[in-house]
């Protein structure tokens, strides 16, 4: 019987001892768990952090589309300012065909070539 009692002690002895690596791995465990909520939570944030980020760069990017459809709009808007300006300018020029016109020669060369060729090819009447 005492030996029965011996081995009942032993394996009381080693239960406890099973029990109490079991204790500290769990708290292991925990304490892992514990590390990994609290990542998970710096995770989560930083990714709210960048979606806010990222949802200010998507509405600077429709400002800046809308400011360059605007400036468009208005180059165009000028550019058919110009044209028009330029017509008008142009409404009251002569073109004659065969007479040659140089940027290097005065503004007044081609008017004084021009009425040369006229007294040559018109006769003159008094």
């Amino acid at each position: 019987m005492e030996d029965l009692m011996k081995e009942l002690r032993n394996l009381k002895d080693f239960t406890q001892k099973c029990l109490t690596e079991i204790k500290y791995d769990i708290h292991g465990i925990f304490s892992s768990i514990s590390s990994i909520e609290h990542k998970l939570n710096s995770v989560e944030n930083r990714v709210v952090e960048l979606e806010n980020e990222q949802q200010i760069l998507r509405d600077d990017i429709v400002e800046q589309n809308i400011r360059v459809d605007s400036l468009f709009s208005t180059i165009e808007s000028v550019e058919n300012k110009i044209e028009k300006a330029e017509q008008y300018s142009r409404r009251e020029n002569l073109i004659f065909y065969g007479i040659s016109e140089s940027h290097s020669e005065s503004p007044q060369a081609p008017k004084a070539k021009l009425l040369n060729m006229l007294k040559t090819v018109l006769p003159h009447t008094n």
